[in-house]
């Protein structure tokens, strides 16, 4: 073999011999770098899902902060409203007490509205009292005529002993007493049941009652 053969297969042995090596080497490499690699994209998908959990958990947070804000912003709305109501209703009740003696007054003024007022309190008291010795007690001014006419219907009605005198007391309504029971339709006597009064008022206003 001359000089040149010699040349040329120590050049291909030192190739397939660095070919080896570079091999080799790739082969660590990957057994090193790909273990590492499927570790780093572990710990990244792992910090990657850590970090969506904690911003859940902060979305979450965030969340609930908000709604209990609203809930108690609506509650803190709610009460205002309710004791806003409860003043009007209030200034209601006290207005309308204050003026419900003189609407009655003016009430028992008119022929008309005294009669049904006067035809409603017999009509109580022939359910609430014994039908026999009742006093009519009536404002002072009242014509004579009429409370001669109440004494005659109450008669006829079958109520024995009825008598009608004037009260000085008494400004508008009537007042119907059989021994120690009372019937008082009086316009004080109706407006001094406040609770009852303030409670009929409300409905009638159309508040909380």
């Amino acid at each position: 073999m001359n000089a040149d053969a010699n040349d040329a297969a120590t050049a291909l042995a030192l190739t397939r011999l660095l070919a080896a090596i570079a091999a080799d080497r790739d082969a660590r490499c990957r057994a090193i770098l790909d273990p590492a690699d499927a570790e780093s994209r572990a710990l990244l998908a792992s910090a990657l899902a850590a970090t969506r959990r904690r911003l859940r958990q902060a979305l979450a947070g965030e969340r609930e902060r908000l709604r209990a804000e609203r809930a108690a912003a609506c509650a803190r709305r709610d009460a205002a409203r309710r004791e806003r109501g409860q003043r009007l209703a209030q200034l209601a009740v006290e207005a309308g007490l204050a003026r419900l003696v003189p609407a009655l007054q003016r009430r028992w003024a008119d022929a008309a509205t005294r009669r049904r007022w006067v035809d409603e309190v017999f009509r109580l008291a022939r359910e609430r009292l014994p039908p026999a010795g009742w006093c009519v007690r009536h404002p002072a001014d009242l014509p004579a005529a009429e409370a001669q006419s109440w004494q005659r219907e109450l008669t006829a009605a079958g109520i024995a002993g009825v008598c009608c005198e004037a009260a000085a007391g008494i400004e508008a309504g009537v007042e119907i007493r059989v021994g120690n029971a009372c019937l008082d339709a009086t316009a004080a006597g109706l407006a001094a049941d406040r609770a009852t009064v303030a409670g009929r008022l409300l409905q009638l206003w159309g508040g909380p009652a």
